[in-house]
C-alpha cells in the first residue's frame, strides 16, 4: 500500500531523516481536516551538514505533501462518538496545550485558549527553558484537544526555569480567562533573570480548562436599557485557591471550581439583599470559620441611541455588611464582546483598594463606588465576589448605579395623569444611586457627552504662600 506521505524532491539539499519527521507530523496532522504545525530545530533536529551556528535564526525549511481522502460513514460515526466523550469528560476539565519558540517566533504572541463556554481553571505543568534541549513536543495543540493523561511536559535534564514558579506565574496571569495572550515581554516580566543565558528559549504549556459554572439566563440576549437577569450564590472556598483574592480572574476561578454549593436565589433587586441566612443553606453545614466565596451576577445592556463616541463613566456602588469582603471582595464588569474585565483599565476593582470609600454614620468604612467607562449598545456582565471565614446573621449588600454626568433621571415624569408638580428632572448630583432590577433602567435622557470626565479630586498638600507686598500691585 502507498504511504499516506510522499517525500518532496530535495535534490542534493542537507535534510533530516524523512521518515522520523513524516511521523512527527502524523502524529500532529493524521485524522484532521486540518493542522497547524510550528517546525522547530529540537521537534525535528538539524540536518547533517548543516552549519547551525550561521544560521540561528533560518536556514530550514519544512516540505510536507499529504493525502487527503473522503471519510467513510463508519469513521464519521466513531468520530461523533469520541467527540462526544470529549464533551462528557469537558464538564470535568480538558487540556490544552500550547508550545511557542522564541528564536523562531520572537514576534509571536502566545497563546493559551479554552472553547467560547470555557475558562482557564489552571496550569497543569509548564517548562520554560533551552529550546535545544527540551524534548520533542509531540501534543495536540487544538484548544481542548490535548490528550495527556499524565499532563507532564518532557524536560529530561533540560537548562530550564523552576517549573513550580513558571505554573504560578502563568495561573497568576491566565486563570479564569477563556483566551490569554502573552508577549515575549510579559514573559520576561515574569521571570526577569535569565536561567538559560545565551540559549534559545521555548515556553511549553498544559492548561486545563473547565466550563463556566453560570447560570443559564447569564449568556441570554438582554434588550437595550434593561437589566436582564440577577442572581446570588455562595460556595465553599476549596484550600487550594489560595489566588482568589488577587483579581476577578482569579476570584473566578476560585468560585466556579468549588464543587460544594451552599446556596442560591434568584432575587429580585440588588438594593439590601440579605444574604446571610441559615434558611437558604437548607440545612447545609460547614463550620463556623469555614472560608466560603459568594458571588453576586447581574445582566444588563446600555442603550445604544446615546453616549457615543464621547465618554460614559457609570458609577456602581458596592454597600453592606463588611463581612461580605472579610477576606477579599473584588467587583468585575464584563461586555459579551471581548470577555475582559473593564475593571482592568483602572487597575482593578478591589475593596481592598478602593479609593473612593463610602462610609457610615460613625465613620466606619461600609462600601466603595467604582467608576468606568461602559459602551452603549454592549451587554455586560457584572461579578461580584466576596470572601470571608465568618457568617454575620441577616448580613445583607447592595449593588446601585448612577448615570454619567451628561444624564438626567426623569421622576415621577411618565404618567401624565399625575399631578404636574410631583414630575422632577435630576441632575447626576442630585438624583439617588439606581436599586438594580430585573427590566428596564429607569426613566434617564443623557445629552451628549464631553471627551473626559472627572470622577475624582485628590488634595496633594496644602501649605501657606508668602508674597512680597509689591508683587501684589498697585491698589486704586
Amino acid at each position: 500500500m502507498r504511504p499516506w506521505w510522499r517525500a518532496p524532491r530535495v535534490g542534493r539539499m542537507a535534510k533530516t531523516n524523512a521518515s522520523a519527521a513524516a511521523q512527527i507530523v502524523a502524529a500532529k496532522c493524521l485524522g484532521k481536516s486540518w493542522c497547524s504545525v510550528a517546525p522547530s530545530r529540537a521537534l525535528f533536529g538539524v540536518p547533517k551538514g548543516f552549519d547551525a551556528a550561521a544560521n540561528r535564526r533560518g536556514g530550514l525549511a519544512l516540505s510536507v505533501k499529504v493525502q487527503c481522502s473522503a471519510l467513510s460513514d463508519a469513521e464519521m460515526a466513531r468520530r461523533q462518538v469520541e467527540e462526544d466523550a470529549m464533551d462528557s469528560q469537558c464538564s470535568d476539565g480538558c487540556l490544552t496545550c500550547v508550545s511557542e519558540s522564541r528564536s523562531v517566533s520572537p514576534d509571536e504572541t502566545i497563546i493559551i485558549a479554552c472553547d467560547s463556554d470555557a475558562i482557564i481553571s489552571g496550569i497543569e505543568d509548564a517548562v520554560y527553558g533551552a529550546e535545544d534541549e527540551q524534548p520533542p513536543w509531540m501534543f495536540d495543540e487544538t484548544v481542548g484537544m490535548c490528550l495527556q493523561p499524565a499532563s507532564v511536559i518532557p524536560s529530561s535534564d533540560m537548562c530550564r526555569w523552576d517549573s513550580d514558579r513558571v505554573m504560578v506565574q502563568l495561573r497568576r496571569a491566565c486563570a479564569g480567562r477563556p483566551k490569554c495572550k502573552l508577549t515575549w515581554a510579559d514573559v520576561d516580566r515574569m521571570f526577569p533573570v535569565d536561567a538559560c543565558t545565551g540559549k534559545a528559549k521555548r515556553l511549553s504549556i498544559i492548561a486545563r480548562c473547565q466550563r463556566t459554572q453560570l447560570p443559564r439566563d447569564a449568556s441570554a440576549e438582554v434588550r437595550p436599557n434593561s437589566f436582564g437577569m440577577l442572581h446570588y450564590e455562595e460556595r465553599l472556598l476549596l484550600g487550594d485557591a489560595s489566588g482568589a483574592l488577587v483579581d476577578s480572574y482569579q476570584a473566578r476561578t476560585a468560585f466556579e471550581t468549588s464543587p460544594t454549593v451552599l446556596a442560591s436565589e434568584a432575587p429580585k433587586s440588588l438594593s439590601e439583599f440579605v444574604y446571610s441566612s441559615a434558611e437558604r443553606r437548607k440545612g447545609v453545614s460547614v463550620g463556623g470559620s469555614a472560608a466560603v466565596i459568594r458571588r453576586f451576577l447581574a445582566t444588563f445592556t446600555l442603550r445604544s441611541d446615546e453616549g457615543m463616541p464621547g465618554i460614559n463613566i457609570w458609577h456602581f456602588r458596592v454597600m453592606g455588611d463588611p463581612s461580605f469582603w472579610r477576606l477579599g471582595g473584588v467587583m468585575a464588569l464584563i461586555p459579551q464582546t471581548t470577555h475582559a474585565d473593564e475593571c482592568d483599565a483602572i487597575g482593578g476593582c478591589q475593596m481592598a483598594g478602593c479609593t473612593r470609600k463610602v462610609h457610615d454614620d460613625h465613620g466606619a468604612v461600609t462600601g466603595c463606588v467604582f467608576s468606568l467607562n461602559l459602551k452603549p449598545g454592549v451587554m455586560y456582565q457584572l461579578h461580584m465576589y466576596g470572601v470571608s471565614d465568618r457568617a454575620v446573621p441577616d448580613a445583607g449588600l447592595s449593588i446601585e448605579f448612577k448615570p454619567p454626568s451628561h444624564c438626567l433621571l426623569h421622576v415621577n415624569c411618565d404618567n401624565p395623569a399625575a399631578v404636574q408638580g410631583l414630575c422632577r428632572i435630576l441632575s447626576q448630583r442630585d438624583m439617588p444611586f439606581q436599586r438594580m432590577k430585573v427590566g428596564e433602567l429607569p426613566h434617564i435622557t443623557c445629552a451628549a457627552p464631553s471627551l473626559a470626565e472627572v470622577v475624582r479630586c485628590k488634595l496633594i498638600v496644602s501649605k501657606p504662600v508668602l508674597k512680597l507686598e509689591r508683587t501684589y500691585g498697585s491698589s486704586a
